[in-house]
């Protein structure tokens, strides 16, 4: 979807994994003092809904002096 072609709207699906909470340990609770020094965390995959959302500006090329990869050549009277 776009706005008079400058501002875009796309829909999609963001696929990633991250740590959860260790086995055995609930979240907000107190850490139990015999549970080992190395807490592992327990990795899961997750898809979730997701929205872009993309700006179109102007063309820069003029302010950066866009013809850099052009050689110079001498002018001819």
């Amino acid at each position: 979807m776009h706005f008079y072609h400058r501002l875009y709207i796309t829909p999609g699906m963001h696929f990633g994994q991250f740590p959860d909470v260790t086995p055995g340990l609930t979240p907000g609770k107190e850490i139990p003092s015999n549970i080992p020094q190395q807490l592992t965390p327990n990795s899961r995959w997750t898809i979730r809904f997701a929205i872009g959302i993309t700006l179109k500006t102007a063309d820069f090329t003029k302010l950066t002096n866009g013809n850099q990869n052009q050689t110079a050549q001498p002018k001819t009277p």
